[in-house]
């Protein structure tokens, strides 16, 4: 084997001088064989055209004998596999007259090799001419075995370190380089290379962690270091993505005590990448299950409780030092515990529970409906060991719920209402109208009278549930002005005095200031459904508290003006505040009551844009709040259409009567007759047109229904403006509000007249819209509405 190592031999001087050139020297073969054999190593000597050679001690030890040596007979004992390097080196030396240097295997006597290293120098005579070569043979074979074990060793080290994923860093200190293996090129990200600058290294660090590492790797070099160091950080990879990095080491020093010094930094380099990113999804996770507004535990399959989440603690009022290692049983309660144990035992196979409807204790005692999510926990065997579960509690959600479908049922029986109340409306107004013309009968006997007074009380008492219908369903008509709720309910102490019993008192505590945009005949409805509610509720005497505050903004609630009603009475269970606002629902006996009162006042209080609750106790009375927006103006007192009416309803002016009920029709044109007025009438829209033609002079009034077939009351007027711009209208309907504004009606309310209505009524606002003020459209334009009209020519 060829070796470019110069290693020196302690006998090139003395060969040289004293056995000297072939030719010149008096050192015979017979006197260097002598001198040759002395020597423990092998020494030889080869004339230059390699015919003779001359070493003893490689003939005793091979076993050759000296004529076998001679030429290339030598490397006979060469083993096979180096002897054509050795040849080589020979050959080479040959060729240019320098040194002989190789390593070779030679076989000993009793056939074994070993390991020789030669190394022969030139010796020339006076000429310069190269004669021979003299040479020293040294046994390395010790040195040999110990590489080769070093080799073995190294890479089985290498081998292992590859296995291992892990790359290397060997910091030469003094050189300012380091030798990276590709393992580590890898990992922080760069091309393979077999050695980078340290600054270029540093370089790839992340700037957050650079000056660290800078530090770091400076540290190692204090001679009065400990030898070991570990530190982490992050490599910025050519592809821009963030690799953590584990260097872990130690350095090496050369010399002692003051003369120590570092000389190379050895470290393993570990790519820690996806545990960090584990670490921090760990992380993440944690963050999210201790921030979660669920309740997150965990429970072994007995039910012992193994984790505890904050959630958790503010849902159930205990601590997770006081439920770990203790049972979920105190949070069931006794008639779920089967259920929660067939929970259980479905998680023993495998299978998950989703947002199932179930619920829990309290601490204190409180049910609260929840919604359980479980799933089973699996160890590394894929064995279930556990429970994980997820508990959001959804008391508010329900309590939406419930709103929702009240709302529900409130719009339901809203378009139910509405639907009817046109048809109710006629029929109740024909049957007024029809008592109306009875007492006016000379020869109506009092029993008669009395009788059909009756029938038109009980006429505008179910014209008042058809209200109170179309009031919570939020169709009912509103006349909505900013209201003093003290003034109202002082207004109304006299009457709330008589519709109380003697034995409850009544108290107002009024602090409020500021006014609310409400109908005033609909928040007295409120106050009175309520008292006499409480009313009902004190039996045996009691309290009825009225009082108002000021309610300052916040974030989801503007400024409002906070109105409550309490009283001592019986009070309510849970289940009777579930169901307190909904429709027909009471708790009256039989023919005591329509169930309509709270729905009603939950009506109003939604068309007011306000909100309405309960708090209630069995045996401790009830309270009501009802929370309305503060109106942006004051108060202020604005008279109603009928507060100033005229006293005498007669006139001798053309009114044009268009409603599709023939009996209403013909009721209302009896009436108007009977007052003077000369009538036209119309089935509908049509009727009405040909009716005018027909006529050929000005009309002073429209008195329209709405809904009508063939043509809609609003559109009959628009194509009568058409003709008589300033043409006067008075519109009768037993729909709602909304609905009378679908049909594209849009003059102010005192323009509408609702159904029923008594005939005497319905004369006196013919008279006031005949006498009365201008009345302006929505758009609040100011064209009058009532003048003489001027026919088409």
């Amino acid at each position: 084997m060829l070796t470019r190592q110069n290693v020196p031999s302690p006998m090139r001087s003395h060969l040289v001088s004293d056995v000297g050139s072939h030719e010149e020297s008096s050192l015979s073969d017979a006197q260097f064989r002598r001198l040759a054999k002395d020597f423990a190593q092998i020494v030889w000597r080869r004339s230059a055209d390699g015919a003779s050679v001359i070493a003893p001690r490689f003939v005793e030890l091979t076993g050759q004998s000296e004529r076998e040596l001679q030429g290339d007979g030598w490397l006979s004992a060469v083993h096979p596999e180096d002897r054509p390097a050795t040849s080589m080196a020979w050959r080479e030396a040959l060729q240019t007259g320098g040194v002989y240097r190789a390593d070779y295997r030679l076989r000993m006597r009793n056939g074994t090799y070993r390991w020789f290293r030669a190394q022969g120098e030139p010796t020339r005579n006076s000429r310069g001419a190269v004669v021979a070569w003299v040479g020293v043979t040294t046994n390395i074979d010790e040195q040999k075995r110990a590489e080769t074990a070093l080799s073995e060793s190294e890479a089985r080290w290498r081998l292992a370190i590859d296995a291992a994923r892990v790359g290397t860093f060997e910091w030469d200190v003094n050189a300012g380089s380091a030798r990276v293996s590709p393992r580590t090129c890898e990992i922080v990200g760069v091309t393979a290379v077999d050695a980078i600058e340290i600054t270029a290294f540093e370089a790839l660090v992340h700037p957050d962690d650079r000056l660290r590492v800078h530090d770091a790797l400076r540290a190692t070099l204090d001679p009065n270091a400990p030898l070991s160091f570990r530190m982490i950080f992050r490599a910025v990879r050519g592809d821009g993505d963030i690799a953590w990095v584990g260097l872990r080491g130690a350095t090496l020093c050369s010399g002692a005590g003051r003369d120590r010094r570092p000389d190379r930094c050895l470290a393993a380099v570990v790519d820690l990448t996806t545990e960090f990113r584990e670490l921090e999804e760990r992380a993440r996770l944690a963050a999210i299950v201790t921030s979660s507004d669920d309740a997150i535990t965990a429970e072994r399959l007995d039910g012992t409780v193994t984790h505890w989440n904050p959630a958790a603690e503010r849902m159930f009022g205990f601590t997770a030092r006081e439920m770990l290692g203790q049972s979920v049983i105190p949070l069931l309660p006794p008639e779920l515990a089967e259920e929660e144990q067939a929970l259980f035992a479905s998680m023993r196979t495998g299978h998950a529970v989703s947002g199932h409807p179930t619920e829990r204790l309290t601490r204190a005692g409180r049910r609260i409906a929840v919604s359980v999510t479980m799933s089973p926990i699996r160890n590394d065997a894929g064995e279930i060991v556990g429970v994980s579960s997820i508990t959001r509690d959804e008391t508010a959600h329900r309590a939406l719920e419930q709103q929702y479908r009240q709302a529900q049922k409130l719009e339901a029986i809203g378009q139910l209402a509405g639907g009817v109340a046109h048809d109710l409306n006629n029929i109740l107004t024909v049957v007024s109208g029809g008592v109306e013309f009875a007492l006016e009968s000379p020869s109506l006997d009092d029993v008669s009278r009395g009788d059909l007074i009756a029938v038109r009380t009980e006429c505008f008492r179910a014209a008042g549930i058809i209200r109170q219908l179309l009031t919570f369903g939020r169709q009912q008509p509103m006349a909505p002005r900013t209201l003093a709720l003290n003034e109202i309910i002082q207004d109304l102490r006299p009457m709330l005095a008589r519709l109380l019993n003697e034995d409850v008192t009544l108290e107002t505590e009024l602090h409020a200031t500021g006014g609310v945009l409400a109908d005033r005949e609909q928040v007295v409805q409120v106050l009175l459904n309520l008292a006499v509610n409480a009313r009902d509720a004190m039996s045996r005497g009691g309290t009825l508290t009225m009082g108002t505050i000021d309610a300052d903004g916040t974030a989801d609630r503007g400024d409002s003006v906070v109105l409550r009603v309490s009283d001592t009475g019986c009070g309510m269970s849970d289940e009777v505040k579930a169901h307190v606002f909904e429709p027909f629902f009471t708790t009256k006996p039989v023919g005591c009551g329509t169930g309509l009162g709270l729905a009603t006042v939950y009506g109003i209080v939604a068309q007011c844009h306000g909100t309405v609750s309960v708090e209630s106790t069995v045996g401790q009375g009830t309270t009501f709040t009802i929370v309305f927006p503060r109106a942006s103006v004051p108060p202020t007192v604005t008279p109603t259409p009928d507060d100033q009416v005229p006293a005498d309803v007669r006139g001798n002016e053309t009114i044009l009567v268009v409603e599709d009920e023939t009996v209403l029709r013909n009721q209302i044109a009896r009436a108007l007759r009977g007052a003077g007025y000369r009538v036209l009438e119309g089935r509908n829209g049509n009727d009405a047109l040909i009716a005018l033609e027909h006529h050929g002079a000005p009309v002073h009034l429209v008195v329209s229904d709405v809904v009508m077939p063939e043509m809609s009351g609003g559109e009959l007027v628009a194509q009568l403006r058409e003709w008589y711009p300033r043409l006067k209208v008075l519109f009768i309907s037993g729909y709602s509000q909304e609905a009378v504004r679908r049909y594209g009606v849009g003059v102010a309310e005192s323009a509408v007249l609702p159904k029923p209505f008594e005939l005497r009524q319905l004369c006196r606002r013919i008279r006031a819209v005949l006498d009365g003020p201008r009345v302006a459209t929505d758009d609040a334009q100011a064209e009058l509405l009532y003048a003489t009209p001027n026919l088409p020519a």
